[in-house]
Order: C-alpha cells, then structure tokens, then sequence
C-alpha cells in the first residue's frame, strides 16, 4: 500500500506538504505542488479521506504519546513548545500497541503533530497516523524505514559497544546480555542495535557471543531477577552481565546478592538509561546516559519543522558511558 510517506519520499518535500497539498492549503508555493502531485499521479496514491476530514484547522497543540515516564524529556518538550506558541498534550500509552484502539485521542483532530516517545506500534497504526499528522519518533523504539530523520535516539549500537569494549579490556570474556521484549512480544529496535553493539565489540576481540548468554524478558525488575536466576542455574556462569535498562540491572543485581554472589568481585553487572537510583544503588551501577533534555528539545523542533513543510535532515545525539563501582570502578 502507498503511504503519505512514499509521497513525501517520491516529490522530495516533508509528509507535511503532502498533507496541505491533499487539504488544498495555501501555503505551499505553485513548485512543489506540482512535485507533489505528479509523485501521487505516478505512485497512484490513493489519500485517506476519512483521516483528511477529521483534521481540524490550526490547534496549536501537539500530543505526546509516551509509555516511559521521563521527567527530563517531559520538561524539556514543554518549555521548548512553550516558546513556539505551542501546548503539550500528554497521554500515556501501553509500550506496545497492536491496534488503534488505545490511541482514540489521536483521531479526534485536536492536534497539529504527533511525538511517540518510547512507543511501538503496529505499522498499519503508524502508517494510519502518518496519514493524518506529522509524526516524530523518540526513544528508538522503532523507526520509519529508511527515514529516520524523524527519529529521536542515540546510537543504540556504538554506546553498547563501548560499553562491551570496557568489560571486556576489564578481562571478561563471558558476557550475557538482557534485551527486552515490549510486552513480552516484540524486540523494539533500540534492543536490536545494542545487540549488534555488542557482538561487534565482542568480534574484534576475538570473541564468540555465546547464545546461551542471552536472555531475554519485559521491561523492569522481574526480568532482571529472572535473568539472574537464569544465569545461576548454567553450568557456567558468565562473568559480566550488560542489561539493556536500569531496572532490569537492579533486579539481576538484588537476585545474585541474595544467592551470595558479590557484585563486582564475583561478577559484573552493567545498565542502560542511568536512572537516579543507580548512583545510589549498593553496588553504584555502571550505565548509558541518554540526553533527555536534548531529545526533548530536538523532538519539539523536529515536529515544528514537519507541521511547517520544512525539510529536516537526521541529527546525531551521543550516549554517554557512566562507570560505576558495579563494574569494579570507583565512583
């Protein structure tokens, strides 16, 4: 099915202009209606109707649809829209949604644009909305094929080899991994690259990934106790374990301390996120800080641009490693 997106990709312009041209708006110069038009003659586009005549006129508003409660993001995307004129809509949302139905504030046209903020979606849904709004995704949950200057995230895969690169010039060679299954069901993307990450790291050392070190669970503690419990019950152990979130570190972490394994002499533990509770966690666990305030900033700008017809191009924000004693370093 062509989308507004193949649109957008076929004339050269944002999937915004595709939306003003198909609403008949002014302010869209003579040149690239033209593109545009000619993209939907070739592709024989066929626009959803229905989802053109809910939007309403300018609202000034933009939802952001979130399943991780991040303060810093939240802030930061309030006082940036703040400045432009624009109000914040907030709605919590499942991690993953599978159909349209928990989104229903997202069809009554009360908005201008779209922030998915830690949110995976079916891709008929995605694509439902992209029809109806600019849309931006944060979190690196999951991306638009092949157009991820409209994705907020760090570089899952390079922060995750680093930090694997660390462990292992810390001389550990048998590392596990915790990834993360949205609901129990699906893998977002952002657990697929640090994967890579660390199978890189591993391979230029010389090192295979062991397949039984990897396990993988929900989002939060259970999955990190469980994870433990996993681990302690091989015939050999590995030597490090890399979480891919805080909570699940925790959770591995308490499960191994009440097995009588010491954490870092008897094994490494590392997170991912760096959430207030891992500088004060006994042990102080290493992990990846993501710049929320910047992702926050970027989203709002980003969806502004799209809302306008501009062009954006895909911006890069670093991770940063925090080491801590959970890893053998002081801290």
């Amino acid at each position: 099915m062509v989308t507004i997106d193949d649109v957008a990709k076929c004339a050269g312009v944002s999937k915004a202009t595709v939306s003003r041209v198909l609403n008949n708006a002014d302010m869209v110069s003579d040149k690239r209606r033209e593109l545009v038009m000619d993209a939907i003659k070739r592709l024989k586009y066929e626009p959803n109707i229905a989802g053109r005549m809910l939007r309403k006129s300018e609202t000034k508003s933009i939802l952001v649809v979130f399943s991780v409660l991040i303060p810093e993001f939240m802030n930061a995307v309030t006082a940036e829209a703040d400045k432009a004129g624009y109000t914040i809509l907030f709605y919590y949302s499942p991690a993953y949604i599978k159909n349209a139905k928990p989104l229903s504030p997202v069809y009554q046209g009360l908005v201008d644009g779209v922030i998915l903020q830690d949110v995976m979606l079916d891709q008929k849904v995605l694509y439902d909305i992209m029809e109806r709004y600019p849309v931006v995704l944060c979190g690196g949950v999951m991306s638009f094929e092949g157009r991820d200057e409209n994705s907020i995230a760090i570089d899952n895969a390079v922060v995750a080899y680093n930090m694997t690169k660390h462990l292992i010039e810390k001389g550990k060679k048998r590392i596990g991994i915790v990834g993360i299954q949205l609901g129990g069901k699906v893998e977002p993307k952002f657990s697929r690259d640090r994967e890579i990450g660390v199978r890189k790291a591993l391979a230029e050392a010389g090192i295979d990934m062991i397949d039984s070190l990897k396990y993988i669970g929900d989002v939060g503690y259970s999955t990190g106790r469980e994870a433990a419990e996993y681990y302690m019950s091989l015939s050999q152990m590995p030597d490090a374990v890399f979480c891919f979130n805080d909570k699940i570190a925790i959770g591995c972490i308490s499960a191994f301390k009440e097995k009588g394994l010491r954490v870092p002499e008897d094994i490494y533990v590392a997170g991912f996120d760096n959430l207030g509770i891992t500088a004060q966690f006994d042990p102080s666990i290493s992990t990846v800080a993501q710049p929320f305030n910047e992702m926050g900033e970027l989203a709002v700008r980003r969806i502004l641009s799209e809302i306008q017809g501009e062009l954006t191009e895909e911006v890069k924000i670093e991770g940063r490693i925090i080491l801590r004693k959970s890893t053998d370093e002081e801290a």
